[in-house]
């Protein structure tokens, strides 16, 4: 996991925790493939999310989730429990100040072209991160 990963999932945490929600970090190096968050918010199902960074260079076709197999075999359990998990890709370039972020609960579909990634990811403004994320976080 890197740094930029970390980042990105303690402004989720505190965006969610600002909106009147509960979100706590999970994942731990010597816990092997518990999702990264656990979120919930009011009127919502607690949830578990499992956050990637995914940054896309000029002439990318693909963009790959890199869910591991216990990743999966974790949401897939919580799922079965009841619950709801999902796998959330915050996309970044390395050519332009964009963000956008897909989120889906399939834990099989980790291969997606470019094109349908920007399709159907949401774009997050730079300087408004807790707003748009959060509009992410209610539609899920």
């Amino acid at each position: 996991m890197g740094k930029n990963e970390l980042a990105w999932q303690t402004k989720m945490v505190k965006a969610i925790q600002a909106a009147g929600g509960y979100a706590q970090k999970t994942a731990h190096r010597t816990k092997v493939g518990v999702p990264d968050l656990l979120i919930k918010m009011p009127e919502k199902p607690a949830a578990l999310i499992e956050v990637k960074h995914v940054v896309l260079d000029r002439g990318t076709q693909i963009v790959n989730i890199n869910l591991t197999r216990p990743q999966a075999l974790h949401c897939k359990s919580f799922t079965k429990a009841g619950g709801r998990a999902f796998w959330l890709a915050v996309l970044t370039y390395s050519y332009k100040r964009e963000v956008r972020i897909l989120v889906s609960e399939n834990m099989e579909d980790l291969k997606w072209t470019v094109e349908r990634a920007t399709a159907l990811s949401t774009p997050i403004g730079l300087g408004q991160f807790q707003t748009d994320f959060l509009k992410v976080v209610q539609r899920i």
